[in-house]
């Protein structure tokens, strides 16, 4: 083969290969970038490219030179394997590594399945939600979420309500979180109104579990033992009448309802400082008043030296669920590259296919080469 001819080749042969793939992981990467809420690892698509490309290109040349001077035929289906298992392996490691990952930092409501499946509509959601999030504190659309003022006013509410969160009953939090109407289900028995009561009425006069739970108390029981915050707040609406607002509603619904009170740094605080978390609160819903957002205002308490409390709406929070899926957008790191992931399959196997070529036409040149 002419030797001009057989350079050619290989030049175009590398072209169609790793140069298209980096010119195509920079686009998705520029594209990912545009949100603002990815950093760095926007260009996970990029930087994975060339990544594979170093280690694709010196693993060939290494095991190339190496299969030369030994002399052995099978050099092509070693070069065709390579990059294959560079590409494949990489995507291996995520799906090990990530699922234990995404579980913790979201509490379970994420599923790397899901993300693996349709990493875009993941991705889609998770905007929606930043933009709900900065619309409810009313934030500028400039501002993104990796941003100072973005972070200053999620991460102090999401540290608490985290906290509050995970102070509930485990068994009842779940049930209510995959309950689409809770009062409905507790009606319907679908939700025993032992494990509701956890959740629902302050019921610590009932002998609690070690866990600070009780499944077993009755319904006689619950009533009775919250007459008396029931008959309180009934007194506080005929006397100072009914405050609809949403500081007001949540602050008379706190009187009846298990609360769950952290601070902005996640301590509880033994003089009552901090964010009063409710079911509703965490449900991001309040399921006997749809209308009513529970999440609108979040107060903190602080208690000063005298004793005296004082009040500060720090902002309005989204269900934890959805709050907690912000709180994982860190970890969001492999969504750009999983975008790229069949792409990136596909030319694992051109560039297997090129390596092929290219042996053939080295081989082809060097027999030339030799003839007289």
């Amino acid at each position: 083969m002419n030797k001009k001819l057989s350079v050619a080749l290989n030049v175009l042969l590398y072209a169609v290969g790793f140069p298209v793939l980096f010119v195509i992981a920079l686009v998705s990467s520029l594209e990912w970038n545009e949100y603002g809420m990815y950093g760095a690892s926007a260009f996970a698509p990029l930087i994975a490219v060339v990544v594979i490309a170093a280690l694709t290109l010196g693993i060939q040349a290494i095991v190339y030179n190496v299969e030369k001077k030994k002399g052995r035929k099978n050099i092509a289906i070693k070069m065709m394997v390579i990059p294959i298992a560079i590409i494949v392996g990489i995507f291996a490691i995520l799906d090990i590594a990530m699922p234990p990952l995404l579980k913790d930092a979201t509490s379970n409501t994420i599923l790397y399945e899901d993300v693996v499946f349709d990493a875009k509509g993941v991705h889609q959601k998770l905007y929606d939600r930043v933009e709900l999030f900065k619309k409810k504190n009313g934030l500028d659309e400039s501002i993104t979420y990796q941003s100072e003022e973005f972070q200053a006013k999620f991460k102090p509410i999401f540290t608490s309500m985290d906290k509050a969160y995970n102070a509930f009953d485990p068994l009842a939090i779940e049930m209510a979180l995959d309950s689409p109407d809770l009062v409905s289900s507790i009606l319907s028995g679908d939700f025993p109104v032992s494990v509701a009561a956890t959740l629902l009425v302050r019921t610590t006069d009932v002998k609690l579990d070690p866990n600070g739970n009780n499944h077993n108390v009755s319904l006689q029981e619950i009533v009775s033992l919250n007459m008396k915050s029931i008959l309180s707040l009934v007194n506080q609406v005929v006397n100072d009448g009914l405050d609809t607002s949403p500081e007001g509603l949540n602050a008379m619904l706190n009187k009846i309802l298990v609360t769950k009170t952290f601070d902005v740094d996640g301590e509880y605080k033994q003089d009552g400082s901090g964010i009063e978390w409710n079911i509703f609160n965490i449900l991001g819903s309040n399921m006997i008043a749809p209308e009513i957002d529970p999440n609108a205002q979040i107060v903190r308490k602080t208690v000063d030296e005298y004793g005296d409390v004082q009040e500060e709406v720090i902002g309005a929070a989204l269900g934890y669920q959805d709050m907690a899926w912000l709180n994982g957008i860190p970890l969001m790191f492999f969504l750009p590259l999983l975008e790229m992931r069949m792409v990136m399959y596909l030319f694992a196997g051109l560039i297997a296919l090129f390596s092929i070529a290219q042996c053939y036409i080295r081989a082809k040149r060097n027999l030339a080469e030799v003839k007289p």
